[in-house]
């Protein structure tokens, strides 16, 4: 593996290539600082996400991994523009340092999901506090 085939160049569009990436269970170590809700909304599985045959970034949580806006995975799309054969160069360590960026901030989006869910049934909810919709 040259690089990590995460982008495809066709004719004008860049699409999201297979990409290596390796899934498995959270090791005890990963599982430090998060309580059982965080586990629960995080899932028990991880990937580690190869961008060449010596770099990876690993334990990314697979509801981070899976996490879309506009119907595409965030991560996923993020590396398939700057694969090597789209940028024509290495990604730079800044610009590994912002996939990091990128993944704890869409994990803390998933950790707040529940929360923002609740949120959002309690103000769309046409019922008054405290009344029932039966008569």
């Amino acid at each position: 593996m040259k690089d990590g085939g995460w982008g495809l160049v066709q004719t004008r569009a860049v699409m999201p290539g297979s990409g290596k990436y390796d899934v498995r269970e959270r090791a005890a170590a990963e599982n430090e600082g998060l309580n059982s809700e965080d586990r629960d909304v995080l899932g028990e599985e991880v990937l580690d996400i190869y961008l060449n045959e010596q770099v990876r970034w690993r334990g990314v949580p697979g509801e981070v991994w899976d996490y879309k806006i506009g119907g595409f995975q965030v991560l996923r799309k993020w590396l398939s523009y700057r694969d090597k054969r789209v940028l024509r160069r290495d990604l730079s360590t800044a610009e590994a340092r912002t996939f990091t960026a990128i993944a704890r901030r869409l994990a803390a989006l998933v950790l707040l999901g529940p929360k923002l869910e609740m949120n959002y049934l309690k103000v769309t909810d046409p019922t008054p506090p405290g009344q029932s919709l039966e008569h």
